[in-house]
């Protein structure tokens, strides 16, 4: 049985989740184009630079994030590193190369910065790559077994009720996944990151679009992509959330939200010229994917790929209420400060779009 307080947590997780998606979607998006669009170091440097005072506001966005999942939903995230450990430290390396890979680009020389970049590249793949792992996961599901934290033993499933109350007699039982980092890898999950990554090109590429005039090459290069992956990149992002709504399915919720994912990627691929050049609007679609996987994944966070009886639902994975009241005090002022950050960043370091003539070839 799910509360009040379980539910508004929930939500609000989704809803963090959602924005931060967008957010840093924007700079791995710039990460995964910058080879493409930048064809020496002085043009990678330029392309850089545009995101160079802005991932840190966004990266707090990261931090609540998994913060309201520690904080939140305890037992989800320990189920996940129960068995994805080396997944999860490979997000990690990639999350902290790819800021050293933005802040020490203007400090070593031309050889260290060209190396710089293809792992600048290759750091925003495996980030991507893991968030989309772990939206998988909510949909198909891993092999989780409910299993005695102390002695190992597995509890026989009829004494496991996900949607109910937690039978007192599995006290010392835990939510874990069996098998090794390999299990969270499936054709979903990888069709999954193709779609992400390459939404997140064409998202990339529309940053870049705002501080290069078009008739620059940088400019050119960002419409020509722009243009290509306006039209690959949200069929394939609707291909796979369509996909997880036929395995997982749904409510009403669900439904309308992927109704309105299908018209925006409808007005992505309409208005993928220089008509739509907004980032926040064209990242709207992973925020509603985003929102979908949570919508469908509803009372159930983490799947059974065994049994279903060892689902892990959202009132196994939650704290107290009398934590999660707190919790949710918290998130409003951590909210406010994410959105003050955010919006002094944008504000404060945006780039007057005449200095964008100096991006040439």
């Amino acid at each position: 049985m799910i509360t009040s307080l379980q539910f508004i947590w929930f939500v609000t997780s989704a809803v963090l989740m959602a924005g931060m998606f967008t957010l840093v979607g924007i700079d791995l998006g710039v990460g995964l184009v910058l080879l493409s669009v930048g064809k020496n170091l002085r043009e990678r440097g330029e392309i850089v630079r545009t995101i160079a005072p802005h991932w840190g506001a966004h990266g707090v966005w990261l931090i609540t994030v998994v913060t309201s999942w520690f904080a939140g939903f305890p037992e989800w995230y320990a189920a996940l590193l129960s068995g994805l450990q080396n997944f999860f430290v490979i997000m990690v390396v990639a999350l902290v190369m790819r800021v050293v890979c933005i802040e020490w680009r203007e400090h070593v020389g031309p050889g260290r910065a060209r190396l710089l970049d293809y792992t600048h590249a290759l750091a925003a793949f495996f980030v991507a790559a893991g968030f989309v792992g772990i939206l998988s996961s909510m949909i198909t599901g891993l092999p989780v077994v409910v299993v005695n934290a102390r002695t190992g033993a597995i509890a026989p499933p009829n004494l496991v009720h996900p949607l109910s109350v937690r039978n007192p007699n599995l006290s010392a039982y835990v939510h874990s996944v069996q098998g090794t980092d390999l299990v969270a890898i499936t054709l979903y999950a990888a069709f999954g990151t193709l779609a992400i990554c390459w939404f997140m090109r064409y998202l990339g590429a529309t940053w870049i679009g705002v501080y290069a005039r078009r008739d620059t090459l940088i400019g050119a290069r960002s419409a020509r992509i722009r243009r290509l992956d306006g039209v690959v990149a949200p069929v394939l992002l609707f291909a796979w959330t369509l996909w997880g709504y036929f395995v997982r399915g749904g409510g009403m919720v669900s439904y309308f939200i992927l109704a309105i994912l299908a018209v925006t990627c409808v007005a992505q691929f309409y208005f993928r010229g220089r008509s739509l050049r907004s980032p926040r609007l064209v990242g709207l679609p992973l925020a509603l994917v985003v929102v979908w996987a949570w919508s469908a994944a509803y009372p159930i966070l983490l799947p059974s790929t065994l049994d279903h009886a060892y689902d892990l639902s959202i009132a196994w994975a939650a704290s107290s209420d009398a934590s999660l009241g707190v919790l949710v005090v918290a998130c409003i002022f951590g909210v406010i400060m994410a959105l003050f950050i955010t919006f002094w960043s944008h504000r404060t370091f945006r780039v007057d779009s005449r200095l964008s003539s100096t991006i040439d070839g």
